[in-house]
């Protein structure tokens, strides 16, 4: 269809409209110089006139009884994209009165949504959204009737977009739950105590605008800046705990392993790929086995036989090509990558000797890469802190811990200074560079000498 009928049918609708939104990433290049600024932590710039245009249509569909949803799959990790659609494209748009939910999929639910963006007017009148393999949009093709091929939901009555529609609006989180319980609470506090925007900024030590876009919620303050604002409104230690609460569900995310498997193993992998190919700066400590970044293709197969209770050969194969295949991003100079592995993790007999022997063998030749710094920690170091998890920090953006169940993800500036301190105080307790090496090469040795003595008892 021509833009100009797709453009129509958002002034024509009668009862509805809803939006399906799948992708991690769109190219919009009217929003790249608005991107780089959210990214650069620069202060929001004011509204662009096709937004403002675009609002006024939410509003008055709003005020006619005509409500306008959108709901935005995440089947993993929030990209960096997606965080500023989240904390700066969306919230305009519920001021305005469009209907905004997040729907996170990462266990195999919902099969009928599928993968496929599109807009659907009345429940009749379906737009299927075509886009390039970058989120380019191509254009838009509608779909005479939703039902052609596919099964409508059982004793629904309804064609299956129509389905789709409800089922992700019914189990999505609202876009400002935690994001407008913090705004709206911090300015009946500040009412409650009299004082004016000026003044609360005043006492907090901060600037009247940026007070007005948290009471707004057009943006989410950092745990620091929640702190100083509830010291100066003198909050009640509840409403503290409420809000660091609703702060911190904000900055984070938890996935199963389970979960992860279910949903295929090869698209975490991807998933991670496009976090390390976004990062300049990794540093990854592994307390109990290889990182996947320096493992080999057999050893790779064997973690992934071991994750989860639900994956298939196909998807293990799939699952540990795409990890070797991440290994590339090594070879990109404009990167640096910092490892800290114990002692144990070296030694922990996972795979057969001439498995643990070529992969060790992998480690120090990745070692000598000019942007790879590996450090060991020796079982005869006295260390600073216990390592509870392994976990990888990219960048001052993201935190990855990993636990026997699941996978935390942590953008909470709070968070993220204990795990690089964390990581600080074990990268000192480490051996680096050729002594590093010595070690891999002295328990290359031991496999092999282990392994002799064992053919030789059972002989």
């Amino acid at each position: 269809m021509t833009p100009e009928e797709f453009s129509r049918l958002f002034e024509t609708f009668a009862h509805r409209a809803f939006r399906l939104e799948t992708l991690s990433r769109y190219d919009v290049p009217e929003v790249e110089e608005a991107l780089r600024a959210f990214l650069a932590g620069a202060p929001k710039p004011g509204p662009d006139p096709d937004d403002l245009a675009w609002q006024s249509n939410i509003r008055a569909h709003a005020a006619a009884g005509r409500p306008m949803q959108r709901v935005h799959v995440i089947r993993g990790p929030l990209t960096d994209y997606l965080r500023f659609e989240v904390e700066w494209g969306y919230p305009d748009n519920t001021a305005a009165g469009e209907d905004i939910g997040i729907l996170h999929v990462g266990d195999g639910e919902l099969p009928e949504l599928g993968e496929e963006d599109f807009w659907l007017f009345d429940d009749s009148t379906l737009v299927l959204m075509r886009y390039d393999e970058h989120g380019r949009w191509l254009g838009a093709d509608q779909v005479v009737d939703p039902a052609v091929g596919v099964p409508p939901a059982p004793g629904s009555g309804l064609g299956p977009r129509s389905a789709a529609r409800r089922l992700p609006v019914r189990g999505s989180v609202p876009l400002t739950d935690h994001r407008s319980e913090i705004a709206s609470t911090l300015r009946k506090l500040r009412l409650d105590r009299a004082m004016t925007g000026p003044e609360l900024a005043d006492a907090a030590g901060l600037n009247q605008a940026t007070i007005s876009r948290i009471e707004t919620g057009n943006i989410v303050p950092r745990a620091s800046t929640l702190t100083r604002l509830l010291d100066a409104l003198e909050a009640p230690k509840r409403i503290r705990t409420r809000l660091s609460d609703d702060l911190h569900s904000l900055h984070s995310e938890l996935a199963s392993w389970d979960s992860i498997v279910r949903s295929g193993m090869r698209k975490k992998q991807e998933q991670v790929r496009k976090i390390e190919a976004e990062s300049s700066l990794l540093r990854v400590f592994q307390p109990a086995m290889i990182p996947g970044l320096l493992q080999t293709a057999d050893y790779a197969r064997r973690v992934f036989q071991e994750v989860g209770a639900t994956h298939t050969a196909e998807d293990v194969e799939e699952a540990s090509a795409t990890r070797l295949d991440r290994q590339k991003v090594l070879l990109d100079t404009t990167k640096q990558f910092k490892f800290v592995i114990t002692e144990g993790a070296l030694r922990w007999w996972y795979c057969p000797t001439e498995v643990m022997v070529a992969q060790l063998r992998h480690v120090a030749s990745l070692s000598r890469l000019t942007n790879v710094r590996l450090g060991v920690i020796p079982w005869t170091a006295q260390v600073p802190l216990v390592p509870l998890n392994p976990f990888a920090i990219f960048d001052d953006r993201l935190v990855s811990v990993e636990t026997y169940a699941n996978e935390l993800l942590l953008r909470d500036p709070a968070d993220l200074a204990l795990y690089q301190l964390a990581f600080e105080k074990l990268d000192t307790c480490a051996e680096h560079g050729s002594k590093a090496r010595s070690m891999v090469s002295r328990i290359q040795a031991d496999y092999r000498a282990s392994a002799r003595a064992s053919d030789q008892a059972e002989a």
